[in-house]
């Protein structure tokens, strides 16, 4: 047996896994980020630490073909001796027969709302930890801990801190380091995510493990915003959620390089974006870019090839305390269908763009 507790959890996992016995699903968010991965890991090991009789299955959000994209995630966990081939992935198991022979108990981490084919286990739902704004989303009597803290983690970091004989395991508490550091920008204030509550799991966290914090979040920052080698397409691949809402459906990809570069240096990107806007069935796509020129900076592009839904998403965000400023240049042969902006205020992340937008577009559309 490995001397792994995290590769013995899931692999003892994988092995229990049958559609036809009950079965905890832990699943993480859509976009699958370094969050997202390592709080449905680490709440599945510490449900399974609790001695429940059902199977605990943490399960990735993603197939297994995308896990090469999130870079930072598969450096952490090779740091702990986690392979691809370990993890569980969204489409290495069956939810639906889980649920339609009614054995499917699904806890929702860094994630309050199921969206697109998945949104039809919703009464499924039995557990959210998350700290996204609250769709309101789930069953009323789903057991809720919605916090605006910086990273899930930290609040799946609060429950095995509880678990006396897990605060050693040191590939729990990098894992657990790692997610948050990313999420919060190694603890700063200026993206406005970070809480006193963070700062007091990290401070106990980094005791525990005897981390240097600034050599593990530079580390991450590093392979995180570096790799920029892929493709258009697989960039909006590596980092992406969607919604739906008023008639409209749209998705955000967070892309860590500038618009400009993007705009620049990428081939055939109308093409690209209208390739990605068809598969995905969407009316608009937004890109949040993000890159370090030394300190990190944000840019915004819409794509859409409906004038309308083009001009008014714009004209909203362009009124909103997200402080664009225009990018496009005349002559540009995408200013029909993308629009670009540099975006003075960092603060304003994915996480809180998306609840202003829901709003927005119930509204106007």
């Amino acid at each position: 047996m490995s001397d792994s507790v995290i590769l013995t959890f899931l692999a003892e996992a994988k092995s229990a896994y049958n559609p036809n016995n009950k079965t905890i699903v832990v699943l993480g968010n859509q976009a699958a980020d370094l969050d997202s991965m390592v709080s449905s890991i680490l709440y599945g090991f510490y449900l399974s630490q609790r001695y429940l009789e059902e199977t605990v299955l943490p399960v990735i959000n993603i197939p297994q073909k995308d896990y090469k994209l999130r870079t930072e995630a598969v450096y952490l966990f090779n740091q702990i001796g986690v392979s691809a081939e370990d993890l569980i992935f969204i489409d290495q198991i069956d939810l639906d027969e889980l649920a339609r022979k009614n054995n499917l108990r699904l806890i929702l981490v860094d994630h309050n709302r199921l969206t697109g084919a998945e949104e039809m286990l919703r009464d499924f739902i039995v557990e959210i930890i998350d700290h996204h704004e609250d769709e309101k989303h789930y069953p009323r009597n789903a057991r809720i801990d919605i916090r605006p803290v910086g990273s899930t983690a930290t609040l799946v970091a609060e429950r095995l801190l509880k678990l006396k004989h897990v605060r050693n395991f040191k590939e729990i508490n990098r894992l657990l380091l790692g997610a948050i550091l990313l999420d919060t920008v190694n603890l700063s204030h200026e993206v406005g995510k970070t809480t006193d509550t963070d700062i007091k799991i990290v401070k106990r966290l980094l005791t525990l493990s005897g981390l240097d914090r600034q050599t593990l979040f530079d580390t991450l920052k590093e392979i995180k915003f570096s790799d920029t080698k892929l493709n258009c397409y697989d960039l909006l691949r590596m980092d992406y959620k969607e919604w739906a809402s008023g008639r409209l459906k749209y998705g955000i990809s967070f892309i860590p390089i500038s618009a400009g570069e993007l705009l620049v240096k990428r081939e055939s990107i109308q093409e690209i974006f209208q390739q990605y806007l068809e598969e995905k069935n969407l009316d608009f796509l937004i890109i949040m870019n993000g890159s370090l020129a030394p300190d990190f900076k944000r840019d915004l592009l819409i794509y859409s090839p409906n004038s309308i839904i083009l001009s008014g998403v714009g004209r909203f965000l362009e009124s909103s305390d997200l402080g664009l400023k225009n990018l496009m240049t005349p002559g540009f042969h995408g200013e029909k269908t993308i629009a670009a902006y540099s975006q003075d205020n960092i603060k304003v992340s994915r996480k809180k763009l998306m609840p202003l937008l829901n709003d927005f577009l119930k509204k106007a559309f």
